[in-house]
């Protein structure tokens, strides 16, 4: 026992029993895990996809707005040049 007490109190020792314990209880705790984590995962997918949407609608009107102050600058460039000639 002198010689499992020694490799246990080392940290090679607990390293070890960590990957054992791991190793046994691992299977077990995936699927459940698995059961878990899937529905945080779909609506973490969910609220990317709300955002990237939510961009795309402010994107438009962003895009609108721009639109709208080319057309009213060409404008303004037209009468100038009109006034000039």
């Amino acid at each position: 026992m002198a010689v499992l007490e020694d490799i246990l109190g080392t940290k090679l020792g607990t390293g070890i029993a960590v990957g054992l314990g791991a190793a046994v209880v691992g299977p077990l705790l995936i699927p459940a895990t698995r059961a878990l984590l899937r529905p945080a995962a779909k609506l973490v997918v969910q609220g990317g996809i709300a955002a990237y949407r939510g961009g795309l609608a402010a994107w438009e009107g962003v895009r609108q707005s721009v639109g709208d102050l080319v057309a009213e600058a060409q404008a303004d460039l037209e009468k100038e040049n009109r006034g000039q000639a």
